[in-house]
């Protein structure tokens, strides 16, 4: 499964790495801000390519070398995705704090203290179920 992982946190990205590759996914690109990721995704299409999953915090830097100016953008990148892609594309939002519906698929509260595994695996349960 080719996997994205939005995260501009490290200690969460490892989390979540950690968790997909328990799980045994390996082929997982991360990316820190909003514009690193529609870059991504805009270059996999680009390619004939795709992701298979999108795992989107909410808040982010909005540019790569602007790691200390965070927005809540994760809703945004769905919305924007899923406009542009249509349904070709799951989203996961991982995020700590409370969302507001959106244009995303799935999502999981992360809390470092909370094993997650079960929630992962059931999201890449239903993925695999659909290619």
């Amino acid at each position: 499964m080719n996997i994205l992982v939005i995260e501009d946190e490290d200690i969460k990205y490892n989390h979540i790495k950690n968790y997909l590759n328990e799980l045994g996914e390996t082929n997982i690109t991360r990316t820190i801000s909003r514009n690193g990721a529609l870059r991504h995704i805009s270059n996999k299409y680009d390619n004939n390519e795709s992701y298979d999953l999108i795992i989107c915090d909410n808040y982010m830097p909005i540019y790569d070398n602007e790691p200390t100016t965070i927005k809540a953008c994760g809703l945004f990148i769905a919305e924007r995705i899923k406009h542009q892609y249509g349904d070709k594309l799951t989203i996961c939002m991982c995020s700590s704090g409370e969302l507001d519906e959106g244009e995303y698929d799935f999502s999981i509260t992360y809390n470092p203290s909370v094993d997650l595994t079960e929630d992962f695996e059931m999201l890449l349960n239903m993925i695999k179920e659909t290619l």
